[in-house]
């Protein structure tokens, strides 16, 4: 499903004249049955309304695609531009259910909205002008509102990648033969290896 925001507050007003508020907007699809057939039919600029309990399609929207509807006395006939019966809903407590198969795969879901930061994090910090392209056609499902203006000063990950370490101070005096000797005894105090033999290798010099 793709989610977008909406900019514009808009409202509309249900059955019982009340004026409910639109959350976000969006894409998906739905797959109905008819006479054991399947379509997958892809339902675009869907409203998402929290106060809402039920998924509605609004006929007139409907037949503004070029879609056919029809109403019989409990059954309702839904044919798309080519004349194809595509849907059929049937006539349950003074509505028309959509006859759709049932999808046992989503337990859960949940309206999220994704920003160009969070994209830029998850396509592995791609740059700016391939993640615009994404958005602008180039892959399916990519949809945020800002545009896609992410520098690379503006993560903090991807500046901690182009950093590179200073090199090491040359010196111009060696270490002394305390300090070497003293290396030398702590490597000693370990002791040395044993071999299969049962022989022991020590370090000296």
């Amino acid at each position: 499903m793709e989610v977008r925001k909406v900019h514009d507050m808009k409202k509309i007003i249900v059955a019982n004249n009340m004026t409910v508020p639109v959350v976000c907007a969006g894409n998906t699809q739905i797959t109905t049955l008819v006479n054991n057939s399947q379509f997958d039919i892809k339902v675009n600029n869907i409203l998402y309304i929290p106060n809402l309990t039920t998924n509605l399609l609004s006929v007139s929207q409907l037949i503004a695609k070029g879609n056919k509807v029809t109403f019989k006395t409990d059954v309702c006939y839904i044919h798309n531009q080519r004349n194809e019966l595509i849907a059929t809903a049937n006539l349950k407590n003074g509505v028309y259910k959509l006859n759709t198969v049932k999808s046992e795969k989503v337990l859960a879901a949940a309206v999220q909205t994704t920003d160009a930061k969070q994209w830029h994090r998850r396509l592995g910090h791609i740059n700016s002008n391939d993640l615009q392209k994404m958005k602008n056609g180039a892959v399916e499902g990519i949809s945020f509102d800002m545009k896609a203006d992410i520098q690379k000063i503006n993560c903090q990950v991807c500046c901690e990648g182009k950093q590179s370490r200073l090199p090491f101070q040359l010196r111009n005096h060696r270490s002394s033969v305390n300090a070497r000797f003293s290396s030398l005894r702590s490597v000693w105090a370990y002791g040395g290896s044993i071999d299969w033999t049962g022989k022991i290798f020590s370090i000296v010099c």
